[in-house]
């Protein structure tokens, strides 16, 4: 069945249509420490405008900036604001060794870098001199923190980036080789969640928690750009092995994996799926309605397990360079 569904033309039109629709419902909520931060549609909107604008203070406006750390709100302001209101947005895997995130700073030729304080105290010896840090949690010497670009509020409508403009620079994994750049129009984004939404009807109102890096087009563009199109809330947690702890708590209705990571789940909740389905379920959050898994085939014991409970996988197929 196909469903009729909202087109977008770039990332302004989602924003500025969220704010309207969504308004103070939560568009994030975000684990640090004990405390759990909530961020309505309408503040994101005032935090993508200030870091926008700030962004072009700083003499951005026509340059490459990447964002490389771990998910949060701030990796998620830092994209929309260098994508909206600089030349191209260059999402970068935090993981990799600093020669390589130096690599792609170089060839995409960045003038700055959104990061956190994990990936800097990795690349900090590294940096050229020209390019700018803003961390995304915390503040040093050179460093201005994106919280204090927050401060300003920002009357100026965002600017509207034309559909067919290069705007995101993406690196492949470079499986036989070096990593590649792709270059994509928001215009191309866009369409992507115009085709899930014709498809997959997400849980508006309801939450999906975040675990796949943000950097890979997977998750950025199905766990963050889609769900936030319709309203769910996305959830962060605070580290990988606070995950049960913080499913818990976000009892999320949708979640967007990979095979291995749904494996994972699917040995926890094993034991109980045939004696304790209440239970199986409560080890997830308890009110998990969707699953969406894709980059790789999904063993079908696992399937069979999840589709014991309710539950059965949607499993999707993309690549980066489309």
């Amino acid at each position: 069945m196909i469903y009729s569904t909202k087109e977008f033309n770039n990332f302004s039109d989602i924003l500025n249509y969220c704010a309207d629709k969504f308004g103070e419902q939560d568009a994030f909520l975000q684990k640090r420490g004990a405390d759990t931060i909530k961020i309505s549609y309408t503040d994101f909107l005032s935090k993508v405008k200030s870091v926008g604008e700030a962004l072009r203070k700083f003499g951005f406006d026509d340059k490459n900036v990447a964002v490389c750390g771990a998910n949060c709100v701030e990796w998620c302001t830092g994209y929309l604001a260098a994508a909206i209101y600089c030349k191209n947005i260059v999402p970068a895997d935090k993981e990799l060794p600093s020669a390589d995130i130096m690599d792609i700073l170089h060839r995409s030729h960045a003038a700055a870098i959104i990061t956190d304080e994990k990936v800097y105290a990795k690349i900090k010896d590294s940096l050229e001199p020209h390019i700018r840090v803003i961390g995304m949690n915390f503040k040093a010497d050179g460093v201005v923190s994106i919280s204090d670009l927050w401060a300003d509020d920002v009357a100026a409508p965002l600017p509207e980036r034309d559909k067919d403009e290069p705007s995101v620079i993406l690196f492949t994994s470079g499986t036989t080789g070096r990593s590649k750049a792709v270059a994509l129009t928001q215009g191309n984004i866009c369409s992507d969640i115009s085709s899930v939404m014709k498809t997959v009807i997400l849980p508006t109102g309801g939450r999906i928690f975040s675990l796949l890096p943000l950097h890979h087009t997977y998750e950025c563009n199905m766990a963050f750009l889609c769900c936030f199109s319709q309203g769910v809330t996305i959830c962060y947690g605070e580290k990988f092995t606070s995950i049960y702890r913080d499913i818990k708590e976000f009892q999320p209705q949708m979640l967007n994996v990979v095979p291995l990571m749904l494996e994972a789940f699917y040995k926890k909740i094993k034991p109980f799926i045939e004696t304790d389905k209440e239970k199986a379920m409560a080890l997830l959050g308890g009110k998990l309605q969707m699953i969406v898994c894709g980059a790789a085939m999904v063993d079908g014991e696992t399937l069979a397990g999840f589709g014991a409970l309710g539950l059965i996988p949607i499993q999707g197929y993309g690549m980066t360079e489309c």
